[in-house]
């Protein structure tokens, strides 16, 4: 390949980096649909062996579904973890770094459930950690944040390409209106890092044209002019 076609090359694929526009992320009535019917959704708080048509015949039978989310990722508190009929498990997995993050001096905290999809397709009910409050919300990990930008931008736990159904009040208790969002902010190239690279491609193509003239000269001192 040619310097100069090497050099835009390099250009081209840094603005489609830079310009390039995320997906269309899915609507709340397909994320809770997908949820209503799916048997396999890692901790789920409605267990049970049903398959996927019985699962939405009990779900629709003791709730309203146009309101379900409200049920699912409504803040809830923490309990023993007892089957209370139709009611959805209210078990918490309270380690000492959340105790630690919350500061709850042994009550029980409140939890709220965010509906992951995973990347490569699978379903997930994630626990967040609530102090009424506090103004906080904390993972499994003991990390605290302060509201749902907070958390897409600094946790660990979850990716990009990551869709989350969630209250869009994550700290509240019981919460606010749901919204889809990304599990964590998407990864930008700083304008800084593409001029770099792309002051490093031109320094690149100079190097480059100027040593193959250096060659092309050489050879044609010993071979003569035209032999490369």
């Amino acid at each position: 390949m040619r310097p100069s076609r090497l050099l835009l090359v390099v250009c081209a694929v840094l603005i489609l980096a830079a310009c390039s526009s995320p997906e269309k992320l899915p609507s709340e009535p397909a994320m809770m649909g997908e949820y209503l019917r799916s048997t396999s959704v890692k901790n789920d708080r409605f267990t049970g062996a049903m398959s996927s048509e019985e699962r939405l015949t009990f779900l629709r039978a003791n709730y309203h579904l146009e309101r379900f989310d409200s049920v699912l990722l409504g803040a809830f508190r923490c309990g023993d973890g007892k089957s209370r009929g139709p009611l959805p498990s209210d078990k918490c997995d309270l380690n000492d770094d959340v105790r630690r993050a919350l500061g709850t001096d042994g009550d029980m905290p409140y939890a709220r459930s965010l509906l992951v999809k995973h990347e490569h397709g699978t379903l997930e009910l994630l626990t967040l950690y609530l102090a009424p409050g506090s103004g906080k919300a904390v993972d499994r990990t003991g990390r605290s944040f302060a509201s749902l930008e907070d958390f897409r931008a600094h946790n660990d736990l979850l990716k990009p390409e990551d869709v989350v159904l969630t209250s869009a009040d994550l700290t509240g208790v019981p919460g606010g209106p749901s919204v889809v969002v990304t599990g964590r902010t998407p990864y930008t190239w700083p304008w800084w890092l593409l001029g770099s690279l792309a002051a490093s491609a031109v320094v690149f193509t100079v190097v480059a044209v100027l040593v193959r003239q250096r060659i092309k000269g050489r050879y044609d001192r010993i071979f003569g002019s035209g032999a490369v």
